[in-house]
């Protein structure tokens, strides 16, 4: 088959002992032995060469490489775009000189040894024997699986025959958020991002795109909100399918009632005025039901633009909800104490005022099919009203004085998206005590059950959703959006692994090593998914050829006995060949030295 350079100098005297292994096994009449499962192994350069690492991997003997010969075989039509990807991604990355025919294949057995077949199976399995197969429970899962064997082909120029189990849940949250109102990215730089997230089996970018410094996305309504380098809305419609393609879903992130002071310089009758009539910075007037109309307003322009129907569950749009007003400022808080208690009673606070408008914009876009999402830091103070707990949590920080913990979200029945900003936030410029996360301290202490600490130990929530990295442009300047781009990928693959294995215990030098490795994702355009494909399926005076060892004896002949005669003693011969070209070989200069191993056995 086809080897790229990528092979030059692998110390192939690995190979000759796992043959020699492998044929002492059935020399023995049992070749189970070389079969043993194993956890994937976790060394510097080790083999399998993926990320995240698949959880199990069963070896066998022998490596598979892509050739002129292969073809994507896919067995449903679901799969008809994954393949077509899959086929220009494999000539983008140079594993093949074109994009490899895609077809469709009728009988798995009509497969040759140069071919990858994609099918669909609860497991999200990728084996690799005489040729390679790829499963999952849809295309998505497909995809999923399709990353980690491209990224072994790059690194190594092929791949291990065996069976590689991976665990990409469904359910699982794996996100990165990113604040565009601060700091304007050009529709490239945040495409490079999404398919830096892609390739590590991520599936959710949020978009965070108002804030006090700008508003980040055209207005058709309010046309005057919109910072001048604002993104159309055709932009940002060409950004979401891009990303839907790679089996990531974009979430809105619109903040609301604070964070909207550019916003709100268009419509200042419309902001909050403390005890002095004076301006409360960057939060809109919730008492007034101009202030509330102005923000549904805008929930319901944006709430067409985000609609992803191909896209699995309702998509979470991120409301706000923090930072809205310094609480423990009676004179900032007077009109919305105020209005509370005239609502809910003399016990109220402003908390209930801004929690009574939480609960209102999150039925809202619960109306237009969307899954809302709320900060935590403002969130369960409130006395008299409660939270709808149909509003998923991101929960952040225990910064601000009073925050409550993430178990007791979790105690009240809330969906939790674990948001630490011990670990997951890289603040641009690394403001307000923020150092750039280098993915070193991911892997050593975070999983997506580990929240912000509470009095100084880590606040443990098993019942968690999933986990997001958070970009904050707090100093815009601070990094361009390619260096940014760059500067997060080793934070987010870091992720990545700790996500797929809480327990791993891959170092940051070994990803460091895996992340040089694998290289980048391909820089595949929008696949147009094929109208028709060929189909591979047997003639119809095609008769299959029995292989001898699957005939069974009849009962009293000695057929099997032969048969396991004729492996010992093949086995055998093989041991002695084997052991005879290891002697001859040892007289050979030795290789240099690779930093790949040999599957383990």
């Amino acid at each position: 088959m086809h080897r790229r350079s990528f092979s030059a100098g692998r110390p192939r005297r690995w190979r000759w002992l796992t043959a020699a292994l492998l044929a002492f096994a059935v020399a023995l009449g049992s070749p189970g032995l070389a079969l043993a499962e194993s956890a994937a192994p976790t060394q510097s350069g080790a083999w399998p060469q993926m990320v995240p690492p698949p959880a199990t991997v069963t070896p066998r003997l022998e490596y598979w490489a892509p050739s002129a010969s292969t073809h994507i075989l896919i067995t449903d039509d679901a799969l008809a775009g994954e393949g077509a990807r899959l086929a220009e991604e494999l000539a983008a990355l140079g594993l093949t000189d074109a994009a490899p025919e895609v077809a469709y294949l009728a009988d798995a057995s009509l497969a040759t040894e140069a071919d990858i077949v994609l099918g669909l199976d609860d497991a999200s399995l990728l084996t690799v024997d005489d040729s390679v197969t790829v499963t999952g429970p849809d295309a998505a899962g497909v995809f999923h699986v399709t990353r980690p064997l491209l990224q072994q082909l790059v690194a190594a120029g092929d791949i291990a025959n065996g069976d590689y189990e991976f665990s990409f849940p469904a359910e699982q949250i794996r996100a990165a958020h990113i604040d565009i109102a601060r700091k304007h990215y050009p529709i490239e730089a945040l495409e490079s991002l999404v398919r830096q997230l892609s390739w590590f089996g991520f599936t959710e970018l949020e978009l965070h795109f108002s804030e006090n410094e700008g508003f980040a996305i055209e207005s058709t309504t309010h046309p005057d909100i919109a910072s001048p380098d604002a993104h159309s809305q055709d932009e940002i419609r060409e950004l979401i399918e891009y990303a839907n393609a790679l089996h990531i879903r974009v979430a809105p992130s619109l903040d609301m009632p604070g964070h909207l002071d550019h916003a709100l310089d268009a419509y200042p009758e419309l902001r909050l005025h403390d005890a002095y009539g004076g301006n409360v910075f960057g939060a809109l007037d919730i008492t007034s039901d101009a202030g509330v109309e102005f923000a549904h307003d805008l929930i319901g322009e944006y709430t067409e633009l985000f609609e992803q129907p191909d896209m699995p569950g309702p998509v979470p749009w991120n409301l706000g909800g923090d930072e809205f007003v310094d609480f423990a400022d009676t004179a900032e808080v007077q009109a919305l104490t105020h209005a509370a208690q005239a609502k809910f009673g003399a016990q109220a606070t402003a908390y209930d005022a801004l929690t009574d408008f939480v609960n209102t914009t999150a039925a809202l876009l619960s109306d237009a099919g969307y899954q809302p999402r709320v900060w935590s830091d403002g969130m369960l103070r409130s006395g008299s009203v409660a939270l709808d707990t149909s509003v998923q949590v991101a929960y952040w920080t225990q910064r601000p004085p009073g925050a409550v913990p993430a178990s007791d979200f979790a105690a009240a029945g809330y969906e939790l998206v674990n948001v630490n900003d011990e670990f997951l936030y890289f603040v641009l410029g690394e403001r307000v005590g923020y150092a750039y996360p280098t993915g070193e301290s991911i892997l050593a202490g975070w999983d997506d059950t580990v929240y912000p600490s509470v009095q100084g130990s880590p606040d443990l929530v098993e019942a968690s959703s999933g986990g997001m990295f958070a970009i904050w442009s707090d100093i815009p300047d601070a990094l361009t959006p390619d260096a940014l781009v760059e500067r997060v990928r080793a934070p987010l693959a870091a992720m990545s692994v700790k996500s797929a294995d809480p327990a791993s215990t891959l170092s940051f030098a070994d990803l460091t090593s895996l992340l040089d490795d694998i290289g980048a994702a391909p820089e595949v355009a929008q696949v147009k998914v094929p109208d028709a494909l060929a189909t591979i399926a047997p003639t119809p005076t095609a008769t299959p050829r029995s292989s001898p060892s699957t005939v069974p004896a009849a009962e009293g002949e000695p057929g099997g006995s032969v048969i396991v005669f004729v492996l010992t003693s093949v086995g055998v011969l093989v041991l002695v060949s084997v052991v005879l070209v290891l002697l001859t070989r040892g007289r050979s200069p030795v290789p240099a030295p690779s930093r790949r191993s040999p599957p383990q056995m």
